[in-house]
């Protein structure tokens, strides 16, 4: 059997941050010499299909967005073959893979209460299971979800997880450590990810522009952008949303139509980046930009996400880029980033991150 690789992970909505991550996992295991397939369901492309036709309907430029997601999917991703249902993966996964990861984004939230069986890869022998970096998201575990999570989590040799909160939950409730490594974005480095995007594209902005990536409607984030809009002089452009939802507070501002590496290529281009999304704050620092970002839930809020937020701001000495309610725009401008020292410390995090991740393959592929 050859050396291929199943990866569990978010990858097939209209997400940047969740198809970057998987694209970027999938090319750091090509650069150690493993295939491997993004696992895929049928009914997950019809889900898909059902969207596209709303988006087509309700805002074209979203369904324009879509379906430049589709393509750089077709191009950029490789995938599995579509499964019709999981007891058809379980029943192949021993002679097609030599080991799965479970890889980043929110897949381990229990949304609903529920800890879906796929994402702690119970289809293959528990000791080909591997754990790179998913994220809880979430505050706690949900009652009514915990005592499966202990189960699958207990099951898989091979456990990290993206931040420092999600490893406190599963010390308490799974009663084991958990490695904190950074995400799948972040194993490529400023450099490989400018290689990618020298490519001619039809989305370009020109110079001097302040972006916003927000994945949450809020009007206090449109003032905050015209007032530093109105502080620099520069121009405010927003990347389109994929979702039928439109931006109600961004309203008269410029929006881009851009696919995964145009999203790259707009944050690496931009003389600022606004937002409230974990990747646009992780492509942000990786680039070496000037951002603010914004948090997108109260801190009390039972589905409050702002711990990953907070956590690689803290990992890379970057905590004074949040913007509360006491900051202004020209606490941004103001305040300069020593990218020396950022980049210092996101190398060690990246180092250790890709070490653990080899050993774990090495360990589970031999098995």
């Amino acid at each position: 059997m050859d050396t291929n690789v199943a990866i569990v992970t978010w990858w097939q909505g209209a997400n940047y941050g969740s198809v970057l991550q998987a694209y970027s996992l999938q090319k750091i295991l090509e650069s150690w010499g493993y295939e491997s397939e993004l696992i895929g369901f049928a009914a997950n492309a019809l889900r898909r299909f059902v969207y596209d036709i709303e988006a087509y309907v309700r805002r074209p430029k979203a369904h324009q967005v879509r379906t430049k997601f589709a393509r750089f999917r077709r191009e950029n991703l490789k995938s599995s073959p579509k499964y019709w249902t999981y007891n058809q993966l379980k029943h192949e996964a021993s002679k097609r893979y030599s080991a799965a990861i479970a890889g980043s984004d929110q897949i381990w939230c229990c949304a609903g209460g529920h800890a879906k069986t796929l994402y702690y890869l119970s289809f293959i022998d528990a000791n080909k299971r591997i754990a790179y970096a998913p994220s809880i998201g979430y505050n706690y575990i949900p009652t009514d979800c915990a005592d499966d999570f202990r189960k699958y989590v207990s099951e898989i040799p091979f456990v990290s997880v993206r931040e420092e909160h999600g490893a406190a939950l599963i010390r308490e409730v799974v009663g084991r450590e958990a490695k904190v490594v950074v995400d799948p974005s972040l194993l490529l480095t400023a450099e490989q990810w400018k290689a990618k995007i020298k490519m001619p594209s039809e989305v370009t902005l020109g110079d001097n522009y302040i972006l916003c990536y927000f994945l949450r409607d809020n009007p206090e984030y449109s003032i905050f952008a015209r007032a530093l809009s109105d502080l620099t002089g520069y121009r405010i452009a927003a990347i389109e949303p994929a979702s039928c939802k439109e931006y109600i507070s961004l309203r008269g501002i410029e929006t881009v139509a851009a696919d995964p590496f145009d999203f790259v290529r707009l944050i690496d281009d931009a003389s600022y980046v606004l937002t409230d999304s974990f990747h646009g704050v992780a492509f942000s620092i990786n680039l070496g930009k000037h951002f603010g970002v914004f948090k997108r839930f109260h801190d009390d809020d039972p589905i409050s996400q702002n711990s990953r937020i907070y956590n690689i701001l803290k990992k890379t000495g970057l905590v004074d880029r949040l913007v509360s309610a006491n900051v202004v725009p020209s606490d941004l401008t103001r305040r300069s980033i020593d990218y020396d020292s950022v980049r210092s410390l996101l190398g060690r995090e990246r180092e250790q991150s890709l070490a653990y991740l080899k050993e774990a393959l090495t360990a589970a592929t031999d098995y």
